[in-house]
């Protein structure tokens, strides 16, 4: 169940996002919300549950809205980050925080995409798929955890957060099977989810993960499609 947090410093507004926000996702998917006008209710949530969507406000007393997403984010770094503020100024400085959107009180309406585009992707990120190792095994593998595909002559290893894994399979029923879930193909060997990319650099990329990190090649005639769907995903 996802599970969504709502915080600002404002009652009326906490309210009435939360009046929206059962408007919007409850059509997509179950979850449950909570609200808050204190900011350091959102660590103690932060350390009990693993929040997947959060939105907060910015100016407020005793502690502003980037020094609690910092800190919510020690706990989980998945956390999608929505900022609604009346504070233009901050726009800049918020993008050290990652937030998947920035959205000013005046425009409020811009509410409904942002949240059902966090849902979309949160929902994109639970799925698993299923991994037929050998005749007697399977494994089900959270897309979240995967890393990366490489080709190793007729198999295929699975790099992910949690352990390696060899099976048999080719990368383009892979790549058809991940269309669309922040997936890209680096050349002719490799696929890789981008949220594990560190660094884009002349011939390769940088994966990292947990304490790992590897550089993988990119081709010249896919390298322009890498850098696309790389910024789509800092975005």
């Amino acid at each position: 169940m996802m599970q969504v947090v709502i915080c600002d410093d404002e009652p009326d507004i906490v309210n009435m996002l939360s009046d929206w926000l059962d408007i919007i996702i409850k059509p997509m998917a179950e979850y449950n919300c909570f609200i808050t006008t204190n900011p350091k209710e959102v660590i103690q949530l932060a350390r009990r549950i693993d929040i997947d969507l959060l939105l907060i406000d910015i100016e407020m007393p005793e502690m502003n809205g980037f020094e609690t997403v910092k800190q919510a984010k020690i706990e989980n770094k998945e956390t999608l980050v929505i900022f609604v503020t009346n504070m233009d100024l901050h726009v800049y400085e918020s993008l050290k925080y990652h937030p998947f959107r920035f959205i000013r009180k005046s425009h409020l309406d811009e509410i409904e995409e942002a949240v059902s585009s966090a849902v979309s992707l949160i929902k994109a990120k639970n799925e698993v798929i299923n991994i037929r190792i050998n005749s007697v095994q399977n494994i089900a593998v959270r897309i979240a955890d995967i890393v990366y595909f490489e080709s190793q002559h007729n198999n295929v290893i699975l790099v992910t957060v949690n352990g390696e894994y060899t099976y048999r399979a080719t990368l383009k029923s892979i790549e058809k099977e991940l269309e669309g879930k922040g997936f890209v193909r680096t050349h002719s060997g490799c696929i890789v989810n981008v949220t594990y990319i560190h660094v884009i650099k002349k011939k390769d990329v940088e994966v990292r993960f947990l304490n790992s990190k590897k550089d993988i090649p990119i081709s010249r005639e896919r390298r322009s499609n890498l850098i696309l769907e790389y910024n789509k995903s800092l975005r």
